[in-house]
């Protein structure tokens, strides 16, 4: 479920800002460079699981056209927000200089881990670790095959040398090491682990900042 279904739903703003990306490039009120940059080191959205089993219900008519409702306002404003971040981002990289992708990193990168951490830490409280791990490891998984591989399908993208030189190389060497750990640990992560995970992503980032901060 987590590596499917959860990774897909916290995914949705991801696909919708690639979708709106592309959008934007083709009708030229995005710039090509620039859009491509940011969205392709970026991720926006939030999702929530509080229930600690998958319960039968049988929602009344009433109820489910309010889901529907709330789903479909949900994804409206998603939609719009993505539109409206963008804006601002490349407002950003065009006066200061620094590379899109940089930007897309530091900021939407981080807000777009912040619905995996909070389904991964739902997960743990409800004992569900399985849809932690999954979610986490899925939603890497559906991001860059998904969202990236939807917008480039729409309107064709500019790669940054960074994403190809740093980013990618990074990411496929600490998924190594992840499995490297869950393997001869036989599938636990303790905090020793976790505090190595989370020195190599300061690591990683200060890397970025200072070889590759421009496109």
């Amino acid at each position: 479920m987590g590596m499917t279904v959860v990774s897909l739903a916290t995914s949705i703003p991801e696909i919708s800002a690639h979708l709106t990306a592309s959008m934007g490039i083709l009708r030229g009120t995005l710039d090509f460079e620039i859009g491509s940059a940011i969205v392709l080191n970026a991720n926006t959205s939030r999702v929530k699981i509080t229930s600690k089993r998958i319960r039968r219900m049988s929602p009344s008519g009433r109820e489910a056209i309010w889901y529907a409702i709330v789903a479909l306002g949900s994804m409206a404003m998603t939609v719009l927000a993505a539109q409206i971040v963008l804006s601002i981002t490349e407002r950003v990289v065009v006066s200061t200089g620094i590379g899109g992708s940089l930007i897309g990193v530091i900021t939407l990168g981080l807000a777009s881990a912040l619905p995996e951490l909070t389904t991964a830490i739902s997960g743990i409280k409800n004992k569900e670790q399985g849809i932690s791990l999954g979610t986490l490891v899925g939603s890497n998984i559906t991001n860059p095959l998904v969202a990236i591989g939807g917008g480039a399908l729409v309107s064709t993208y500019w790669v940054p040398r960074p994403l190809v030189a740093w980013d990618l190389p990074w990411e496929t060497l600490t998924g190594l090491m992840l499995w490297g750990i869950l393997w001869f640990r036989k599938g636990k992560l303790g905090r020793g682990g976790a505090i190595y995970l989370i020195a190599l992503y300061f690591v990683y980032l200060g890397f970025r900042a200072f070889v590759f901060s421009v496109d």
